[in-house]
């Protein structure tokens, strides 16, 4: 399967998108311009076998002057990082995957893949080719397209938009306090809106560290004095749910959920509403649930710490769903992180290089281990990393060494 995978689907890909200037690299294809970086990328599916190969396209375009805000190199963009991404499809399609599974099968997915990319694929790229077009786009975006909009026109020097952009994200405040916003208003001076101090008080003691029981049981009484049994707001939802998720009482978990689906349901970037959301279900052993929420939070994290727990939870999750390969890869994505630093002796861009071609991991492990504990004895003293996280690294990295 791997053969034909090769033949028809990669190098057909590749042979297509070559003279328009993309170039090749492991599972993507990245066209690097000046305003605007494309990205065509096939993803596995987990349900694929050694007979048959399930796959899907993704495109992706993102503007480079917010991945220079963002310090995302071009060259090592991925597709969750894209500011616009579709899946490739006939219109009218949400999705689309192809199964091969023979000759027959992977010739005509092959042709039925390029031949959607030169109808829809490229073209919508080319749309997306220059900061006017993302700005256009977004000009009644919402969430973190409305994000986008205002540290593009921020960025770019475009006043009036970036002014209207302004004005609806402190509309949005009123009702939501997502991270995103904050950070940006506070970047740009501008005031931030108050919440209920009282909340937000007994909100930011239960996040301390050595929380007592007692201590929890008194913050869940005071906010259900304050805020009743169905608080109206999305931050009092995740603040009496995140109260009731530390008791870690198994009864009180379905209310923790519906809590929190509220919050997601009325603001899908809540970071922490994601996360608490992935513990709740990896810890009742629903890892593909759990995968979902913590790739969800992973791809809106705007702060180290937080980015740092989004990432161990995916590579611990993928690691329970037994998918040695993929919890590698996301780990030397994790090594590659601007900051913190994981390591120092060991390249990121060649460990990248040496899992996109799939080559031996041997040589590399001896490395790559002892930085991972160099690192955790580094961070630890700073709460940055939880003290499991390290052992688990390790243990995927052996795997993959012994598959190898």
């Amino acid at each position: 399967m791997e053969a034909l995978f090769r033949k028809y689907i990669r190098d057909g890909i590749r042979d297509l998108l070559a003279p328009m200037v993309f170039r090749f690299r492991g599972t993507t294809y990245r066209r690097i311009g000046a305003e605007a970086v494309h990205l065509v990328q096939t993803q596995r599916s987990r349900d694929s076998t050694r007979t048959a190969i399930l796959f899907a396209v993704n495109l992706g375009a993102a503007s480079r002057t917010l991945l220079r805000r963002q310090h995302v190199e071009p060259e090592k963009l991925i597709a969750s990082q894209c500011h616009w991404q579709s899946r490739l499809c006939a219109p009218g399609l949400g999705d689309r995957w192809w199964t091969i599974g023979d000759e027959t099968s992977a010739r005509s997915a092959g042709e039925e893949v390029q031949g959607l990319l030169r109808e829809h694929g490229l073209p919508a790229l080319e749309r997306l080719s220059n900061e006017s077009a993302f700005a256009s786009r977004w000009e009644d975006a919402t969430g973190l397209e409305l994000l986008y909009a205002a540290q593009l026109f921020r960025d770019t020097g475009t006043r009036e938009a970036e002014a209207r952009a302004v004005a609806r994200i402190k509309e949005s405040c009123r009702t939501t306090r997502w991270v995103g916003f904050l950070t940006f208003l506070d970047e740009i001076g501008q005031p931030l809106p108050r919440p209920d101090e009282r909340v937000q008080d007994i909100l930011a003691e239960l996040e301390a560290r050595d929380r007592a029981e007692s201590r929890i049981a008194e913050a869940i009484r005071q906010l259900e004095a304050l805020l009743g049994a169905a608080p109206a707001s999305p931050e009092d939802a995740y603040a009496l749910g995140y109260a009731l998720y530390l008791t870690r009482d198994a009864s009180k978990q379905e209310r923790v959920r519906r809590l929190l689906l509220r919050v997601v349901a009325a603001e899908p970037l809540h970071f922490r509403a994601l996360l608490y959301l992935g513990y709740g279900d990896y810890r009742r052993g629903h890892y593909e649930d759990a995968l979902g929420y913590f790739r969800a939070a992973q791809s809106i994290a705007l702060d180290d710490r937080l980015g740092l727990r989004s990432h161990e939870m995916v590579i611990a999750t993928l690691w329970a769903l037994g998918q040695v390969d993929e919890a590698l890869a996301e780990l030397a994505r994790f090594a590659a992180l601007p900051r913190p630093r994981l390591h120092h002796h060991l390249d990121p861009t060649e460990l990248a290089t040496e899992l996109e071609r799939h080559a031996p991991l041997r040589t590399l492990h001896g490395a790559m281990a002892t930085a991972l504990r160099e690192s955790c004895a580094r961070l630890d003293a700073k709460g940055r990393w939880e003290p499991w996280f390290v052992p688990l690294a390790e243990r995927i990295i052996e795997a993959s060494a012994r598959s190898s």
